[in-house]
């Protein structure tokens, strides 16, 4: 199937389904839960680095339009909000939403806090411990950063 159809196929459910109300239908019926969105790597393409990594990095004007149109339907709350309220300590407010940043990159906290504290969410980081003691990279990576030194030259398909 062409990209063109595709594209077509997709624009279409998604209209259908906003005309029909399913968001609103999904966002009612998760009401008093928690949400959780996780966000790896923010990086700006302009930044200057040492490789470019293959995996996809979230531009911080993407976060930040994002977060502004998830703030309209969410109540951002963190981790411990979010927690008091699923084991009942503390009432949930409408729609919560918590975001947890699940890789540790520095790029979390350059290019990332600027854009959270602008919309005053406050994500939890989860910092690998033993690849920030060792100074050692993730394992993808590693592999990602090796591949991309290899010049096709050298490799050889039987």
């Amino acid at each position: 199937m062409g990209d063109k159809i595709k594209r077509y196929i997709k624009n279409s459910v998604i209209f259908t389904s906003y005309v029909l109300g399913l968001g609103h239908l999904i966002h009612y019926l998760n009401r008093g839960k928690v949400t959780l969105l996780s966000i790896h790597s923010i990086m700006s393409n302009s930044t200057p680095t040492t490789w470019q990594p293959v995996r996809a990095q979230l531009d911080p004007a993407v976060l930040d339009r994002n977060l502004a149109i998830l703030g309209k339907y969410y109540q951002f709350v963190s981790f411990s909000e979010a927690i008091d309220g699923l084991n009942g300590k503390t009432p949930l407010s409408g729609n919560s939403l918590a975001v947890t940043m699940d890789d540790g990159y520095a790029n979390n906290i350059t290019h990332g806090l600027p854009v959270f504290s602008k919309h005053r969410v406050k994500p939890i980081i989860f910092a690998a411990t033993g690849h920030v003691e060792q100074q050692r990279c993730f394992w993808f990576d590693r592999i990602d950063y090796a591949l991309q030194q290899v010049s096709s030259a050298t490799i050889t398909v039987p």
